[in-house]
């Protein structure tokens, strides 16, 4: 089966070992790079700092099955990147990607997996055509913010559950339910549509409004845009990103710096 896996943190990072060792064609995406901090809690070694997430997992991985590697954003323009697939799992810690992948796989026809975690708690949902979808239950949510950091432990414990919601999906009486997940245990419960899902209506907005979050993910990094700068930058390079010592620097364009303020960060932009 080809499945693309999006967000390779503490759940996606153990998912995919999973699914390389059942020899699954993987496609591999993750925006951010290997820090000392994730050795904690995700499937990385020290040999992995500073390089990409989607390039280190896709190294190691290879040993195993085919893997491509995307060390990309997800946003309205980089979805279509991930190609045909027969299975998408999004398992990012940000409530935005979510809707965006669910808006493109419902317009696409492709059955995808959402696995969402914050500190012991997660939840799985599966969208399959003819079924409420993901926007059904999620798309009023108020904000388009980021999950809460995963305990020690739990995300090994929670990819087990998505893994074994993956083999349930190959069941002809497979019927998705809301898996919500503790340390303890799981439980199931039915799911209803939505009169005013925009998704199941065929009005795609988070396709057609992206919105530019400046502030990503863990408090204090902010993300920029400036083409052209990897090519020039020095530093300690990665295949597809470059650590200048203030700043790290994306192949595609993108550049992280971490700063307490908007205002400190863009300084330290222009001082590259």
């Amino acid at each position: 089966m080809d499945i693309c896996i999006i967000g390779l943190g503490a759940i996606g990072s153990f998912v995919a070992e999973g699914l390389a060792k059942e020899r699954h064609t993987l496609t591999l995406v993750d925006r951010d790079y290997v820090e000392q901090k994730n050795l904690l809690n995700q499937h990385y070694a020290v040999s992995d700092i500073g390089k990409t997430k989607a390039g280190a997992s896709a190294e190691r991985l290879s040993k195993l099955t085919n893997v491509v590697a995307l060390p990309i954003e997800l946003t309205p323009e980089t979805v279509v990147k991930i190609g045909n697939q027969d299975l998408v799992l999004g398992l990012t810690d940000n409530l935005y990607s979510r809707l965006v992948i669910n808006d493109y796989a419902k317009k696409k026809g492709v059955k995808w997996l959402s696995g969402a975690a914050s500190k012991s708690q997660g939840m799985i949902y599966a969208t399959i055509e003819g079924y409420p979808c993901y926007c059904c239950i999620f798309g009023s949510k108020s904000g388009l913010g980021c999950d809460i950091g995963i305990s020690d432990g739990f995300g090994k414990r929670f990819s087990g559950e998505i893994l074994e919601e993956i083999k349930a999906m190959g069941s002809q009486n497979y019927t998705p339910e809301l898996v919500t997940c503790t340390m303890a245990s799981s439980q199931r419960v039915k799911v209803s549509h939505s009169h005013t899902c925009s998704a199941c209506k065929g009005t795609y907005i988070y396709l057609n409004t992206p919105v530019f979050v400046q502030e990503l993910c863990g408090k204090g990094v902010f993300q920029f845009r400036v083409p052209g700068l990897y090519q020039k930058i020095e530093g300690k390079r990665f295949p597809g990103v470059v650590h200048t010592g203030k700043a790290v620097v994306f192949e595609d364009g993108r550049v992280m710096v971490k700063a307490r303020t908007r205002e400190e960060a863009e300084e330290i932009i222009r001082s590259l």
